[in-house]
C-alpha cells in the first residue's frame, strides 16, 4: 500500500514541476506587465516645433453677418492646458474687447467665447499668443492673427509703433495698447465704446489692422495687474491720432509710472576734486541746463563760492568721461568740455537715456576738510513735474579721492591717472 502510494507520488512529479514552471512565467509576464510605461518610440525625430494654426471658425476675412459664436482655433498637433506663461485665458486676444474672453481647453483646439457675444456691423481682429504649448513643451513659434467681419466693411489700414520703457529707452515687452475711439462729444465715449486693444511683441512692436475710420486714443500700459486696464501707479503713455481708409500711421511712445511731484535732491557726492555728483529720487528730463532755468550754487562753511563752471546730465557726463579715456597730456578743460555739450546736442533729446544725475563742474578744487552746501534748483523731471530741487551738505575728508583727479593749470586741466 505505501509502496503503491510511493510509485504514485515518483509519477506525478513531471507534472507538478510543468505547473510550477508555468505558474513562475505567469508571475513574471504579470510583474513585467505592471512595470512598463508608457514611452516615446526609440529613434525617431524629436519634437522642437511647437503647435501651428491650421484652421479658424470664422475663416480669416469672413463675413457673417449673424454670428454668435463661439470662435474656434485648431491646431496642427495636441496642446497643453497649461501656458508658458500665465494661462490659457491670457492666450487670445480680441479687438474690439467688448467684454470678458472665455477660453476653453480642447485636445487640438482653443474654443473662444466673449461675454456678450459680437456685435453686428463689427471687425474683429483675433490674436492667439505665442504661449500656447504642446504636450513636448514647444511654445507657439510666433502670434496667429485672423480677422473676420459681422457685416462691416473692412477698410485696409494700419496703426502700428514701438512702445519702450521711458527711463531705460528698452523695449516694453507685453504692453497692453488700447485704441479708443475719440469724438469731441464726451457722451459718445460712454463704456459700452469698442476698445481696440493689441499686446507689444518682445521688440516692443505693435499694431492695429482694419480700424475703423475717425480719432482715436492710444493708450499703452504695462498691466501689471493683468486686469486689462490701465491703474493709478502702472507705467503708461497716450497719444491721439487720425485713421483714414488706405492709411498708414505711425505713433511711438514711452511709458512712465505716474508721479505728481518734482524731483528733489538725496545726496551729494565727490567725484573728484573739481566734480560733484548730485543725485535725485526722480529720472531728470535730458537736456534742461541750456536755457538757464536750472541754478546750482557751492558754498563753504567760510561762506565762500565756489563758481559752477557748468552743470551736466549723465548723458553729457558720460561723452565728457569718454573723451578722456586714456589722456595723459594736458587738456583745454573748457573746449573739451563744449565738445562733450555740442555732442549731447547733436543727439536728439527722444536718443537720451534719463539720469537721477547731475554733474557739477567747478572752477576751482574744494578744499579737504571744508564743509560745503550745494543747493539746486528748477529742475524738472521726465514726467514734466517741477521745479524740483534741495541742498546738501558735502565735504572733503581726504586728500587722496579715490578714482582720477583734476589738477588747476594755467593753461588747462591735467588729467591725472
Amino acid at each position: 500500500m505505501i509502496s503503491n502510494l510511493i510509485v504514485e507520488s515518483k509519477k506525478d512529479v513531471p507534472t507538478s514541476l510543468a505547473v510550477l514552471r508555468s505558474g513562475y512565467l505567469a508571475f513574471v509576464v504579470i510583474i513585467v506587465t505592471s512595470c512598463a510605461r508608457p514611452a516615446a518610440p526609440i529613434g525617431g525625430p524629436m519634437d522642437n516645433v511647437g503647435p501651428q494654426v491650421v484652421s479658424s471658425t470664422p475663416d480669416t476675412f469672413a463675413i457673417i453677418d449673424d454670428f454668435r459664436g463661439p470662435i474656434e482655433v485648431v491646431f496642427d498637433e495636441r496642446i497643453s492646458e497649461t501656458a508658458t506663461s500665465g494661462t490659457l485665458q491670457d492666450a487670445v486676444q480680441i479687438s474690439p474687447m467688448e467684454g470678458d474672453i472665455v477660453v476653453i481647453h480642447r485636445s487640438r483646439s482653443l474654443e473662444i467665447e466673449m461675454e456678450g457675444g459680437f456685435s453686428e456691423d463689427m471687425v474683429y481682429r483675433v490674436t492667439v499668443l505665442p504661449i500656447v504649448k504642446d504636450l513636448f513643451q514647444n511654445a507657439m513659434p510666433y502670434p496667429f492673427e485672423f480677422l473676420f467681419s459681422t457685416g462691416a466693411e473692412m477698410m485696409e489700414n494700419v496703426v502700428a509703433g514701438t512702445v519702450a520703457d521711458g527711463t531705460t529707452l528698452r523695449p516694453s515687452f507685453g504692453t497692453t495698447v488700447i485704441a479708443s475711439v475719440e469724438s469731441h462729444d464726451k457722451v459718445l465715449l460712454g463704456e459700452g465704446m469698442p476698445r481696440h486693444i493689441a499686446v507689444t511683441d518682445s521688440s516692443g512692436v505693435y499694431a492695429f489692422r482694419y480700424l475703423p475710420v475717425g480719432n482715436y486714443s492710444i493708450t499703452a500700459f504695462v498691466d501689471e495687474n493683468r486686469n486689462d486696464d490701465s491703474d493709478p501707479t502702472e507705467p503708461i503713455a497716450d497719444t491721439y491720432l487720425t485713421v483714414e481708409p488706405n492709411d498708414t500711421v505711425f505713433a511711438d511712445m514711452r511709458v512712465l509710472r505716474p508721479d505728481s511731484t518734482p524731483p528733489v535732491l538725496n545726496a551729494v557726492g565727490i567725484v573728484d576734486s573739481l566734480t560733484l555728483l548730485v543725485e535725485f529720487d526722480d529720472y531728470l528730463s535730458p537736456g534742461q541746463f541750456s536755457d538757464g532755468r536750472v541754478r546750482a550754487t557751492l558754498a563753504s562753511d567760510s561762506s565762500d563760492f565756489v563758481e559752477i563752471r557748468q552743470m551736466l546730465d549723465g548723458f553729457e557726463y558720460g561723452i565728457r568721461r569718454e573723451m578722456l579715456r586714456g589722456t595723459t597730456s594736458v587738456i583745454d578743460s573748457e573746449k573739451m568740455t563744449d565738445s562733450a555739450s555740442i555732442i549731447a546736442k547733436e543727439t536728439a533729446f527722444d536718443n537720451r537715456i534719463p539720469s537721477q544725475t547731475v554733474y557739477l563742474l567747478l572752477t576751482q578744487p574744494i578744499r579737504v576738510g571744508a564743509s560745503y552746501e550745494v543747493t539746486i534748483s528748477g529742475l524738472v523731471n521726465i514726467n514734466g513735474i517741477g521745479p524740483g530741487g534741495g541742498s546738501a551738505t558735502v565735504v572733503r575728508n581726504e586728500s587722496n579721492i579715490p578714482g582720477d583727479t583734476l589738477t588747476v593749470l594755467e593753461e588747462g586741466l591735467v588729467y591725472e591717472r
